[in-house]
């Protein structure tokens, strides 16, 4: 969900952005254990199995692959996510992870300052900052990725630099300089 529109009795409206949404919907989920996927990409049939088999309490868990795929489902390619602790913003990717609830709330949720596309970013810091272990599975991709002609625009490009400068003054025990 990309957005949520938020309606009271009183016949007032108003939409919320990604995180808020996300929240919303983690916090109202009838499962313990979350797996946020856009609508436009694919799980492979066994992705859910493996990451559940590769989860234990206090982890969350992600593919150390996933597949790119263009708006006509095209192939574009396999994209290779870095084992935990080997990029600069230490412990963060693209792809897609399994969480549980509880290390959800542990982490405060998303944070709808992060509101650029980073959402994810930002809610794996939080989650390595509340102590939550990354565990990277090793293989075949679990979904394919959708990337659109315009994903990342040059305003998306522009705030990548800030939004490593929130997370680092966010959160300076895990976002070294």
């Amino acid at each position: 969900a990309a957005h949520v529109n938020v309606h009271f009795d009183n016949g007032t409206a108003f939409r919320k952005g990604v995180c808020y949404a996300r929240n919303y919907l983690v916090e109202n989920a009838g499962y313990d254990l979350i797996f946020p996927l856009d609508a436009d990409d694919r799980l492979y049939p066994d992705a859910l199995q493996r990451l559940y088999d590769a989860w234990q309490p206090g982890t969350w868990v992600y593919a150390d692959t996933y597949t790119e795929i263009d708006e006509q489902e095209n192939m574009i390619g396999e994209k290779h996510n870095p084992p935990p602790g080997m990029i600069n913003r230490k412990n963060l990717t693209y792809a897609s992870f399994l969480f549980h609830k509880d290390d959800w709330q542990r982490a405060g949720g998303y944070d709808p300052a992060f509101e650029f596309g980073d959402e994810d970013y930002s809610f794996q810091v939080a989650l390595i900052a509340a102590g939550v272990k990354p565990v990277r599975i090793e293989g075949k991709p679990l979904y394919q990725r959708m990337i659109h002609q315009h994903s990342r625009t040059e305003n998306a490009v522009k705030y990548f630099p800030m939004v490593l400068d929130m997370l680092r003054t966010k959160y300076p025990s895990v976002m070294h300089p």
